[in-house]
């Protein structure tokens, strides 16, 4: 297994792009582009080594995939090159917060499309990621967060503009993860996998609550 040296581009991102080559066929395309502060101060620095630590994680998965990739090309002279992206975006910077999430996508493989994505708010000014109760008091968020999600899901349902699986309240209940969220200026928002509570072509379920700057606004 042979690849392409990776390419760093400077700036405030950190940006990989790296081809996996097998006998001269490109077995896998993995592209990286993740945030940097490029700060000098402990808080930057830890930040920046978080996404560094990411990307190299990340890269060594495409290699082992990529190897997978090569064997099935032994086989299977049509097997098509996949391509691997982790990808970021930002949906708040103000007043001391960042907040984005993570898309991790592969293309071209089996099954042919998968997306997995994490979310990650900072603390900027003490350079660590916040958790959800640092934003809500409640003791009983995880109930309130579920009960809304399966309200939001029944009414995009009975509006036709999402499908969701049957047994909609357990599959919530066992797929809910604390650390899926993000914010924007105006809104909290949390996450389920794909596959996890709906089919494929529903993507990434989102679902949403009001955020004031500082805490969420529960019904």
């Amino acid at each position: 297994m042979k690849y392409e040296k990776p390419v760093l581009l400077d700036g405030a991102e950190l940006i990989f792009e790296r081809g996996f080559t097998h006998e001269g066929r490109t077995v896998l395309h993995a592209s990286v582009r993740l945030p940097q502060c490029r700060g000098h101060d402990s808080r930057t620095r830890r930040i920046d080594r978080y996404y560094e630590r990411m990307a190299r994680s990340y890269l060594k998965y495409c290699e082992l995939f990529a190897a997978g990739q090569a064997q099935r090309a032994l086989t299977d002279t049509d097997a098509p090159c996949v391509r691997a992206e982790l990808t970021y975006r930002k949906t708040l910077s103000q007043e001391g917060l960042c907040s984005l999430y993570i898309d991790a996508a592969e293309r071209g493989g089996v099954p042919p499309r998968l997306i997995v994505r994490r979310g990650d708010t900072w603390d900027l000014h003490e350079g660590y990621p916040l958790p959800l109760s640092a934003f809500c008091s409640e003791k009983n968020i995880r109930r309130l967060l579920l009960r809304a999600a399966y309200e939001q899901a029944k009414c995009q349902q009975a509006a036709g503009v999402a499908e969701y699986y049957g047994n909609l309240t357990a599959r919530l209940r066992r797929s809910f993860n604390a650390e899926n969220f993000y914010l924007t200026p105006d809104t909290f928002c949390w996450f389920y996998q794909m596959y996890a509570i709906a089919p494929a072509m529903e993507g990434i379920p989102v679902f949403s609550l009001p955020f004031d700057g500082t805490r969420i606004i529960l019904p």
